[in-house]
């Protein structure tokens, strides 16, 4: 498991990807150190302004970006323990899929005041809870932001998501702390920027920060169901869609099976951003073997899927592992990574 690139993933894709979606409880934790009173005006104390422009900023900044990496290692841990104990079946893998989308879905209605029906369908922390963190906020504490660095866990971007299947392959708890945390330590500088270009910015960034945040989730809980309708092995996704229009397809690496007697075995390797061969052709009526290989692999795509036969395995880093597959007829048998974000189809002739 290699760790650095977990954390450059961090630093590149995951740091912006992640700063889109939660950009806006950074933004809201400064405010709210901003906003507090102070003993002193800042025309009044040039000195305390300055002291002041620190500790409304930077200071809130690092509690809501230590708040994240604690609680997303914390969640690595759990991710990790719970692969150790079970694995999901392919329906609860669909479900989940479907909850998470649709969800997104009315989070990002609601955040662009779509209708004020979907209010009803957010969920909220109860009153008292708001009415404890007003106070705190307006006494100059640093609850806030360590609350709202907390609730990152419960917005996590698509890079975010990809770790926190790693974590649960591994199945093991403490590497899947490590891995959530050097992912979640990766996306930290870019917020850093971020809170740092608050002081006099911090109104503007919420300003343009929120709706591009809600729009990204908006199609992030798209791509969700899409991948959930991948899943259950349909054939009608926005990933065949564009593959058919743009010709894409076409393009697929294609594989072939070796037949022996009455066997037939084909190969499939497998990398961190997908399979090839993702086509191959296999003849009907006669068992198969597949061997699956990785080398070195991370990602989700090392648990494969393969829906309409009902079968998942999930793979080692390294290592070639065997599927026997059933007596097939004559169709399609698709195959996926356990998100639905890796494709890839068997054509049995």
């Amino acid at each position: 498991m290699n760790l650095g690139v977990i954390f450059l993933t961090g630093v590149t894709t995951g740091g912006f990807t992640c700063l889109a979606l939660q950009g806006g409880l950074l933004a809201t934790a400064i405010a709210s150190q901003r906003d507090a009173p102070t003993g002193a005006s800042q025309r009044d104390v040039p000195t305390g302004a300055s002291q002041r422009g620190i500790k409304s900023t930077l200071l809130p900044t690092a509690i809501f970006l230590i708040a994240k990496i604690s609680a997303y290692t914390i969640v690595g841990f759990l991710l990790g323990w719970l692969g150790s104990i079970f694995t999901l079946s392919i329906t609860a893998q669909i479900i989940i899929q479907f909850i998470v989308g649709i969800f997104m879905i009315i989070t990002a209605l609601h955040m662009l005041d779509v209708h004020p029906i979907f209010r009803r369908f957010v969920l909220t922390p109860p009153k008292a809870v708001f009415k404890f963190m007003r106070a705190n906020a307006k006494s100059g504490s640093y609850f806030s932001p360590l609350i709202l660095g907390l609730a990152t866990v419960f917005l996590p971007c698509g890079t975010t998501q990809a770790m926190e299947v790693q974590a649960i392959v591994t199945a093991k708890p403490f590497l899947g702390a490590a891995i959530m945390f050097a992912f979640t330590l990766g996306t930290s500088p870019l917020f850093f920027i971020l809170g740092s270009l608050a002081t006099k910015f911090s109104q503007s960034l919420e300003k343009y920060v929120y709706p591009v945040a809600a729009a990204l989730v908006l199609v992030l809980g798209i791509l969700a169901i899409d991948n959930g309708l991948t899943l259950s092995g349909s054939p009608f996704t926005l990933k065949e869609f564009w593959s058919t229009a743009t010709g894409t397809g076409s393009t697929n690496t294609l594989g072939t099976a070796t037949v022996v007697g009455q066997k037939q075995s084909a190969l499939i390797n497998v990398y961190a951003t997908g399979y090839e061969p993702n086509r191959m052709t296999l003849k009907a009526g006669i068992p198969t073997t597949l061997s699956i290989v990785t080398n070195r692999t991370q990602g989700c795509t090392r648990a494969i899927t393969f829906p309409t036969l009902g079968i998942q395995k999930i793979l080692p880093e390294s290592g070639t592992t065997e599927i026997e597959l059933p007596t097939l007829a004559k169709g399609r048998v698709p195959f996926s990574c356990s998100m639905g974000m890796f494709t890839g189809t068997i054509e049995v002739i």
